[in-house]
């Protein structure tokens, strides 16, 4: 993946990611084909942003403050070949998703990120 689908972009927006932090689109036919273009001036049932995986890489905050510690973001290819992106202080971990896509991994973390109220949206 090197962008959000129609379903997690949806579930970004519902979750209050703003629009305006979209770097494509999502262009739907009716026939339901897909086109990716750079962002977009409008949205509508037919246009729906859509987020880059470096986008998204560049939304994450270096550092975060969740449950009164102070945590540093830390991405790792482990020796799975799989990608750990985590929050850590010391040996707390605030949060840490796996996956064997790099895409799939920020995706989860953003997510985290906004319901924890630890991403400034």
């Amino acid at each position: 993946m090197t962008h959000t689908n129609i379903e997690q972009s949806q579930e970004l927006l519902q979750l209050g990611l703003s629009d305006k932090t979209a770097d494509m689109h999502i262009f739907t036919l009716e026939n339901k084909e897909e086109y990716f273009y750079y962002a977009a001036d409008f949205y509508s049932k037919f246009v729906i942003p859509c987020w880059s995986t470096e986008r998204l890489l560049s939304l994450l905050p270096n550092s975060i403050k969740y449950n009164n510690f102070i945590y540093t973001l830390n991405i790792i290819k482990n020796k799975d070949n799989k990608w750990n992106i985590s929050y850590e202080a010391d040996d707390y971990i605030a949060e840490m998703i796996q996956d064997s896509s790099i895409s799939s991994a920020i995706y989860s973390m953003i997510k985290w990120l906004i319901i924890n109220k630890c991403l400034v949206l």
